[in-house]
This record gives structure tokens, sequence and C-alpha cells, in this order.
């Protein structure tokens, strides 16, 4: 078993915004695919399987051209910017799916983000 790390920058541009770049995490995790694949032997069959883990419940806004180009840093699941809109949202979209998931949303939920 191996393990590696690599940080990458948390953007605060005012107070309580919290964002990240997404091109940051593929920056991130290169390396670390790079060394545990050395670790390992880098041949292949020789791990039994690779676990990445980074930030949960972000929002990703991608242009509409078609090829999924990132247009700006994304919304981590903590900032508040979209809390009025999410509340909006949630009361149409929350009714009708917690019969189906009994999960209440509230607006750090990324489906409300919409």
């Amino acid at each position: 078993m191996a393990a590696a790390n690599s940080p990458y920058p948390l953007l605060t541009p005012r107070p309580l915004w919290t964002e990240q770049d997404p091109a940051e995490w593929r920056r991130a995790a290169q390396p670390v695919i790079a060394e545990i694949t050395g670790r390992v032997g880098g041949q292949h069959g020789s791990a039994a399987g690779t676990g990445l883990s980074g930030q949960m419940h972000g929002s990703v806004f991608l242009d509409s051209s078609g090829e999924g180009e990132v247009v700006r840093p994304a919304l981590l699941w903590n900032d508040p910017r979209t809390a009025a809109q999410s509340a909006r949202n949630l009361c149409p979209v929350g009714r009708h799916l917690y019969p189906q998931t009994a999960r209440v949303m509230h607006w750090l939920s990324a489906l409300a983000r919409r």
C-alpha cells in the first residue's frame, strides 16, 4: 500500500467565499499518481486500486461550447453566495426528491445551485 498527497490552494476572493480552480486539482493529482505508480513498481497490474480525494459538493461551471471548458473557479460546498437562489430552488425540488431519497436538501447542496 502506498499513499501520497499534493496541496492545492483555497481561494477566498472575499470574506466567506471559498473557491478552487479545477485545473489545480489536476495539477495536484498528476505528480501524486506518478509517485504512487513509481512506488508500486509501475508495472501493469501491480496496483489493485487507486483512490483520489479532494473536495466535495463543489459546483464546477462549464461553457456551452460542447468542449466542457471550465469558465470560473469552482464554488465549494461551504460558499454561501447561492443561499438565496438555493432556497428558491429547494422548495419544489426538495419536496419531489425527499420521498425518494429521504435526504433533506439545504443551500449547501450542489443540486440546489443549478
